[in-house]
């Protein structure tokens, strides 16, 4: 995953920040949320997959 997100910051142009390890579990936590509000906001989760 580190070498993903070194190569997104490299393609946009962006400084290369080492070291993000521990913000991930984060991210990955802020994403699960925003994709259930969303889904709440269209009319439930049925069709959302809850291991994403």
């Amino acid at each position: 995953m580190d070498r993903y997100w070194r190569l997104v910051w490299i393609v946009n142009g962006w400084q290369v920040v080492p070291d993000l390890i521990p913000v991930y579990p984060r991210l990955v936590q802020a994403l699960r949320h925003r994709l259930r509000t969303e889904a709440d906001r269209i009319g439930g989760a049925d069709h959302i997959n809850p291991r994403v």
